[in-house]
């Protein structure tokens, strides 16, 4: 017969080895030309993405790195792949205790009958120092950064 207890252990032994990676898909009432202009565009980001000015060569290899209002660099990363109107993977730097990890995040557009599905990933946050935390702040963010962008290309 099993108890509480070893039911309880297994669970938390699953939910260790499951992969902290954020997924959200959002529909957007644009065309996918407005939606990676939105991604891409410095001006753009500035209003959905915490006030941040995207800066990047657009190609793979590239650094990608979004600016504050001070200059100060907030992300940073690498392009590792790109598909313009399509798709974009990205390395992103976490900064940690002893030096610098990293997560990826994707973008993928689909043009829909009623403009783009927006659907991105960013993780896995499982093996990052501090992860569950930085998944939960990450998600909270994500959610933001999605519905802000809607807004500002639907309005």
């Amino acid at each position: 017969m099993k108890t509480k207890t070893t039911e309880k252990k297994k669970a938390s032994k699953a939910t260790a080895k499951e992969k902290l990676t954020i997924k959200e898909s959002i529909q957007i009432k644009a065309s996918p030309h407005a939606v990676w202009n939105a991604i891409t565009n410095p001006q753009m980001t500035r209003k959905y993405f915490f006030n941040t000015d995207v800066e990047s060569d657009w190609h793979k290899g590239g650094v990608i790195q979004y600016r504050d209002n001070g200059g100060h660099i907030v992300v940073h990363g690498e392009i590792k792949t790109i598909e313009p109107g399509k798709s974009l993977e990205l390395q992103i730097d976490v900064p940690v205790k002893d030096g610098v990890q990293h997560t990826t995040v994707k973008y993928n557009l689909e043009k829909s009958e009623h403009g783009t599905l927006l659907s991105i990933s960013d993780g896995d946050f499982r093996g990052i120092e501090g992860g569950t935390v930085k998944y939960r702040q990450s998600v909270k963010g994500w959610k933001q950064a999605l519905e802000g962008m809607k807004g500002v290309l639907e309005n």
